[in-house]
């Protein structure tokens, strides 16, 4: 009796043995699989859809990666110079793109084509950029002490300078959420980017500095994304701001600052 019961757990090991070695449907699959045989596919190309055509800075643009892949980026409509992997290190998803100068506002195909690991390469994704005509200011004219208001009655002194990371056409303002301001204690800042071809304001939404003790960071963006104004002849400026923390916002308020 002992020695059938040995047998029988000796076939079922054997069974489960056997059993162990086969693989499932899904690895069955994998195994399968030429992965040489894929296509790759972009799906969206990263970076500026308006870019201010001066032909002296560069517009970066992205591409989604993967492991083995290099990429080709090419620019048809207008001329362009094109630096792909600007930093030298094997990354071809990124290209550093500088439009020629333009008199008159135009549109630009940025095009991208991915070739994987394999050699296979992808279909063009492309991704069209309207490219504003380039109007030079002259930016020192826009610097010095400004009064900001913020059209309920509120009023604090900003100073505006030179934004060393785009000298043609940014500003920085400090102080501005003065002490008066009940969203926050004094010495925020803000950085912008003025043209003056339609004397428009514009800048991305971003922290200002300033942290309210109740609901911690102050964001500012431009309310619906509507562009702010610039005065060339009295070098005024101002915008309709949403002031935002992380509960929400603290409302809309039409800005504007007044050169002393």
């Amino acid at each position: 009796m002992k020695r059938a019961f040995f047998k029988l757990i000796s076939l079922v090991a054997l069974v489960l043995m056997v059993v162990s070695c086969e693989k499932n449907p899904i690895e069955q699959a994998n195994e399968e699989y030429d992965y040489s045989k894929m296509v790759p596919r972009v799906m969206a190309i990263n970076g500026p859809a308006e870019f201010i055509a001066s032909g002296q800075q560069y517009a970066r643009y992205t591409a989604p990666t993967r492991g083995g892949s290099t990429f080709e980026w090419s620019v048809s409509k207008v001329s362009a110079e094109i630096v792909v992997d600007p930093d030298d290190n094997g990354k071809t998803y990124i290209a550093d793109i500088k439009f020629d100068q333009l008199d008159e506002d135009s549109v630009a195909i940025v095009t991208v084509v991915e070739t994987n690991y394999f050699g296979t390469k992808s279909d063009p994704f492309s991704k069209t950029v309207s490219l504003l005509r380039f109007c030079p200011l002259e930016m020192d004219d826009f610097t010095g002490l400004y009064l900001e208001g913020d059209g309920d009655g509120q009023f604090c002194d900003v100073t505006v300078t030179r934004d060393p990371a785009d000298m043609l056409f940014g500003l920085v303002l400090d102080g501005i959420l003065g002490q008066n301001y009940w969203w926050g204690p004094p010495g925020g800042h803000l950085v912008i980017k003025i043209e003056g071809c339609n004397n428009t304001l514009f800048f991305d939404k971003q922290a200002t500095g300033i942290v309210d003790p109740t609901y911690g960071k102050v964001y500012m963006e431009l309310d619906g994304g509507v562009k702010g104004w610039i005065d060339p002849d009295d070098y005024s400026f101002g915008y309709t701001g949403k002031v935002t923390v992380a509960a929400g916002s603290f409302g809309a308020y039409p800005f504007t600052y007044t050169k002393q």
